[in-house]
């Protein structure tokens, strides 16, 4: 009924008549938030068929056909912003997250949305420049790693595992779990664990490896569980606050600095990041249409500038199913109550509740988690151990040297 209402929403929302219209306005600025291309599976299960030598690069890297997906990506950007850059390096800059998929995604994708013109060509047949691409530690990555240090969001996800809602949900796939789990060797008691099985099987299904016969009857309901994951991840105000709000305000803060001169060169932010990256800023502006983000799927920003001088935000979905192949014409997605051009006024006041005031204290990384305080415990103790025998062994020395000097005052002189 839930999933009924947000479909029903959605479909209200887009009739809304537009505030702005296109007409006239000017581009001042885009931001990019895609998912890497196709990689090899994360992980493979238990009784897998399939030896990790089957994946060529190795588990988690970026294949052929991701680097394939976005380099069409990039030259379809560059199709898009072409009258608006001139391909100078300043006019872009590149965050990644710390991942070699990320990280290659983001470079294949810049060879061809920034190759080079005569201006900034430096070998005659190479139409390559090189781009900075930037990134932040994992464990520290609050913008684009859903899984950065931040116990408070740790223990959000399992209250939301555990409450009513969530283990109904699980309860309503219990044979699923139950089955899969004995027959994989697998671990899967809730949706997490299932989209991380469905995603080795849909790679290894994808490349026509060996997949278990007794996969196929649940196939469809795994799929079902997959999707809805990436909904359920991020399932209370909570969650998207602190996992969604870094990235939202980072995009909130470079649009203002923008538009006061700050960046006077820049035109292109890019974020080079996951799944879960655009489905966590998409479950928070209430867009999310519970379907996994594919490869090299891809959120854009534009901040254009009125006839009347207002700011206005127009955001895009690209969510091609095959990149490589064929590029489809990106969604027009729109704020509830908003339009098409959206004033980012509207924007940032619809997005308040999300902007972590001092996101390091709101997730508690003042607090230790039980695992550091154990350790912490055994390292007092060892050291409470060392200094005590020390003390012993020092009030031991001083009481034996004492000893003797009575011992030799008491002898006898002749």
């Amino acid at each position: 009924m839930k999933l009924l209402f947000i479909f029903s929403l959605t479909c209200v929302i887009c009739l809304v008549q537009p505030i702005f219209s296109a007409q006239n306005s000017t581009l001042l600025f885009v931001q990019f938030v895609y998912r890497h291309g196709d990689r090899n599976p994360i992980t493979l299960y238990p009784k897998d068929p399939n030896p990790e030598s089957a994946f060529k690069g190795g588990l988690s890297q970026l294949t052929l056909l991701g680097r394939k997906q976005h380099y069409e990506l990039g030259k379809h950007f560059r199709s898009m912003y072409k009258n608006f850059t001139t391909f100078s390096p300043s006019e872009i800059a590149v965050v990644s997250s710390d991942v070699d998929r990320c990280l290659m995604s983001a470079a294949t994708n810049l060879a061809s949305f920034f190759a080079p013109n005569a201006e900034w060509s430096f070998e005659k047949d190479f139409r390559w420049q090189p781009i900075p691409i930037c990134y932040l530690p994992q464990a520290q990555d609050k913008y684009l790693r859903d899984g950065s240090y931040c116990p408070r969001a740790d223990e959000e996800q399992k209250r939301i595992l555990n409450s009513p809602k969530g283990q109904q949900f699980i309860a309503e796939h219990k044979e699923m779990y139950e089955t899969l789990s004995y027959l994989s060797g697998a671990d899967l008691t809730n949706w997490t664990q299932a989209a991380d099985f469905y995603d080795t099987i849909f790679i290894e299904k994808k490349y026509n490896l060996s997949v278990p016969s007794w996969v196929e009857p649940y196939y469809e309901e795994l799929t079902n569980v997959s999707n809805l994951s990436f909904f359920w991840e991020f399932n209370s105000p909570l969650m998207l606050r602190l996992r969604g709000g870094p990235l939202i305000q980072r995009m909130i803060n470079t649009m203002n600095d923008k538009i006061s001169g700050k960046l006077e060169d820049l035109k292109f932010q890019v974020y080079s990041a996951h799944d879960t990256t655009i489905a966590v800023v998409l479950n928070a502006l209430n867009l999310f249409n519970m379907i996994q983000p594919p490869y090299a799927s891809t959120l854009l920003f534009e901040l254009h500038e009125m006839p009347n001088g207002a700011n206005a935000l127009r955001m895009l979905y690209m969510n091609s199913s095959r990149p490589e192949e064929r590029i489809e014409e990106p969604h027009v997605l729109i704020l509830e109550g908003c339009s098409e051009f959206c004033p980012l006024s509207y924007f940032i006041n619809y997005t308040k509740d999300l902007m972590p005031e001092d996101w390091e204290q709101e997730c508690k990384l003042d607090k230790m988690t039980n695992d550091q305080k154990f350790s912490v415990y055994w390292i007092f103790l060892f050291v409470g151990v060392v200094i005590t025998s020390m003390g012993v062994y020092v009030v031991w020395r001083i009481y034996s040297r004492r000893q003797v000097k009575c011992a030799y005052n008491l002898m006898p002189t002749n």
